[in-house]
């Protein structure tokens, strides 16, 4: 790397525009595409939408846009979730029969319950409410 002085004036100037190629065209509208529904599932907290693959297209590259997307609305309770070779996007607590949850949404319930009864806020709750009885030896 190396680091030279300039003139304050070369920072008033304008950037040179140049046009987006065809890749950075087709990430923009995926992105935008992924904002709105993400805006959409946040706004009704019953609606879910599956992301079909295009041939060619990767999971990751779903994944990196829709985390870009999803930081600039704002919305972190709107996840993704894998089903089958698809992606469904929807709450974090959305809940169906057979639909995968997160396991951070079931972490935060289990620590939810957990410190109903418990007012440490840390590991040890958990581990208290899912603490088996002490037998005693006697009683086998």
């Amino acid at each position: 790397m190396k680091v030279t002085k300039v003139s304050a004036a070369v920072l008033d100037t304008p950037p040179q525009s140049r046009d987006l190629t065809p890749r950075q065209l087709g990430r923009l509208e995926l992105e935008r595409s992924l904002e709105k529904a993400i805006n959409d599932a946040h706004a009704d907290k019953s609606a879910a939408f599956r992301i079909r693959l295009d041939r060619g297209e990767k999971m990751a590259t779903i994944r990196g846009a829709f985390g870009r997307a999803k930081t600039r609305t704002g919305h972190g309770d709107v996840n993704l979730f894998k089903v089958g070779d698809d992606l469904d996007l929807a709450l974090e607590l959305f809940h169906a029969e057979d639909a995968p949850v997160p396991l951070t949404a079931l972490a935060r319930e289990l620590v939810g319950l957990a410190l109903v009864d418990d007012s440490d806020h840390d590991i040890r709750a958990v581990v208290r409410l899912y603490r088996r009885p002490r037998v005693d030896p006697a009683d086998r």
